[in-house]
């Protein structure tokens, strides 16, 4: 779970939940509901979230060893990076 600036993400199952914390309403959801998969649109076991100031989520799938960068003013444009 990462909290920042009036943002909450946490991972749940196969996807990632964004929530503004003033209003607990849901402002984003990042990958399938229980589908695991290792493309641009899933995840397989995300283990960890964090949100940067600019916005930005980075999101640990452990599985794979891959850390995912979102950036919200892309589209949610998803990039791979092997860790």
């Amino acid at each position: 779970m990462s909290v920042i600036f009036g943002t909450l993400c946490i991972v749940v199952s196969v996807q990632v939940m964004k929530f503004d914390s003033s209003s607990s309403a849901l402002t984003l959801v990042l990958g399938k509901r229980f589908v695991p998969g290792y493309d641009s649109q899933h995840f397989c076991q995300p283990t960890d979230v964090a949100v940067m100031n600019d916005g930005d989520i980075y999101v640990a799938d452990g599985s794979v060893y891959l850390l995912s960068k979102f950036i919200p003013s892309f589209s949610n444009t998803k990039v791979f990076c092997a860790i």
